[in-house]
């Protein structure tokens, strides 16, 4: 993911809200190719990964507005009523 964060490491929707167009997601490593999505906002404040037109595909993050993005936390990300948690394994700061 490349995602603009606060001091706290939680994700920054002030900082997305002028860099939508740079804050990217890639999904890999289920044997399939690769994707690249873009981070979104649903109205409201739910924050999902839109891969291509249409929402079919659409992940949706749990609660992601609270979660903090630091080496060993972990995260949710849901798609067709199922939910994945993952690891943030490396985050790197400019």
């Amino acid at each position: 993911m490349l995602v603009p964060l606060d001091a706290e490491g939680r994700l920054d929707a002030a900082d997305w809200k002028t860099h939508q167009a740079f804050c990217r997601v890639r999904k890999f490593g289920d044997g399939s190719e690769d994707r690249i999505g873009l981070l979104r906002r649903k109205p409201g404040g739910q924050w999902y990964f839109d891969y291509s037109e249409g929402d079919r595909d659409d992940e949706i993050g749990f609660r992601l507005n609270d979660e903090r993005f630091t080496v060993g936390e972990y995260v949710s990300i849901g798609r067709n009523q199922a939910m994945h948690t993952y690891q943030v394994a490396r985050v790197e700061r400019p």
